[in-house]
């Protein structure tokens, strides 16, 4: 009769990503077996008469979903599928609220098992640096500054707890991704409050893991700003308005030193479009800005002053007379 002993031995993964092919052999013959033979005492010679070993491969599941938004705008994805670049568009204006929500939960597996990042601490890094979290909002979304952080290099950190229950009370919302095994889901969509923090606002945002400790898709949002428009017309005695002529060249500066804080496109019947610089800094509120246009045929000098941004932004048809 022969006689088998069973071992358990426990391991855990080391890293976040584990594919590889793993191996199981005995020793040699007349090798010391690996642990005490009958439970206990001296390991004893293996006195088999062959080599044995198993060989299986050790597979990952797919990344996590963020399913991450700004202000309720962009795609997100489901299953084996990456990330699509979302494209948004915001105004000028500074101190806009912006909301950036994402979901830390579990999915259904390739093996009908409900799969979850939870059981080590890990961050979320958030890439924006065109925002600034706006501590005065932090509590209405359930979060504290020490929940959400922001790293030496400008980057904003969310810390995901290790435990699953101590992670639900920091959500704020319902998760879009449904883990189709039916598991409690609740709590797990954050919302983190920022404010834009230049009036100059586009770049990129970017969500990620620490991918040493779990594997998430990244998701970008590409963020563009909608150019203040209007109409641009001269006059020669305040009565009769002269559109002008599409392509013609106008100066737009800050009044006080005379920077080129922005660029004007001039189309068609009037119509122009203002560009602003992003590697200047001025103020929305208080600095005075001006358009000037000399006429390429007449040489005369017209220009038109604003007494903000702000006011520009509001009332964006334009003027233009000689000083």
């Amino acid at each position: 009769m022969i006689s088998k002993i069973l071992y358990t031995i426990h391991l855990k993964t080391n890293c976040a990503v584990s594919e590889d092919v793993v191996r199981v052999a005995s020793n040699n013959t007349m090798s010391n077996s690996a642990l005490p033979v009958g439970g206990g005492g001296t390991p004893l010679p293996y006195t088999g008469q062959s080599y044995r070993s198993v060989i299986f491969e050790l597979a990952n599941y797919r990344p996590f979903h963020f399913a991450a938004l700004v202000n309720g705008q962009g795609e997100y994805e489901r299953y084996e599928v990456a990330e699509k670049v979302s494209n948004l568009e915001w105004s000028y204006v500074p101190n806009q609220d912006v909301d950036i929500s994402f979901e830390i939960t579990s999915f259904k597996g390739s093996d009908n098992k409900s799969v979850d990042p939870f059981g080590e601490e890990f961050e979320v890094i958030i890439d924006a640096p065109m925002l600034d979290l706006d501590l005065t909002r932090l509590a209405a979304y359930n979060l504290n500054n020490t929940k959400i952080t922001r790293r030496a290099d400008g980057k904003f950190v969310y810390t995901v707890a290790a435990n699953r229950e101590a992670e639900r009370a920091f959500g704020y919302g319902t998760v879009l991704n449904a883990d189709e095994m039916g598991v409690d889901q609740t709590g797990e969509r954050k919302t983190i409050p920022f404010k834009t923090n230049t009036i100059t606002s586009a770049g990129t945002i970017t969500i990620s893991s620490n991918k040493e400790q779990v594997v998430f898709y990244d998701k970008q949002f590409k963020v563009t700003n909608s150019q203040i428009s209007g109409t641009i017309q001269y006059t020669d005695d305040g009565v009769t308005m002269i559109d002008v002529p599409q392509y013609d060249f106008v100066a737009f500066a800050r009044t006080s030193d005379g920077t080129r804080i922005g660029s004007v496109n001039v189309g068609a019947n009037g119509a122009y479009s203002l560009n602003l610089r992003k590697e200047y800094s001025f103020n929305w509120y208080t600095d005075a800005i001006e358009f000037d246009y000399i006429h390429p045929v007449t040489k005369k000098v017209y220009e038109a002053k604003v007494t903000s941004l702000n006011s520009l932004f509001a009332s964006p048809n334009v003027v233009l007379a000689q000083p």
